[in-house]
């Protein structure tokens, strides 16, 4: 069996995006801007309620004021702490 899974990224921007654990990104699909936070999210078994793991981790998300954009109006912060700060040796793993 496999490891299977995704991983979550919050960038510079607060943008909150996803990607494939073996396809990660290395820089915001919206913004172009760095990671500041990651997730790894292992769906290996499925999605096992008891086990946070097996799910997203929590944020907080907050909207922009009544001004049009092209990008997303969420902003999104860590509300959990399984978010890992994402460090010039994550970058160069990449």
């Amino acid at each position: 069996m496999s490891y299977e899974g995704y991983e979550e990224y919050i960038c510079v921007g607060g943008h909150y995006s996803t990607a494939d654990c073996y396809s990660p990104l290395d820089r915001c699909p919206i913004c172009g801007g760095r990671f500041t936070y990651w997730n790894s999210v292992n769906q290996t078994n499925g999605v096992d309620e008891d086990s946070p793991e097996t799910m997203s981790a929590p944020t907080k998300r907050t909207m922009l004021g009544g001004e049009w954009k092209y990008v997303p109006r969420f902003r999104y912060k860590p509300d959990s702490d399984r978010w890992r700060e994402y460090t010039k040796e994550d970058e160069e793993w990449k």
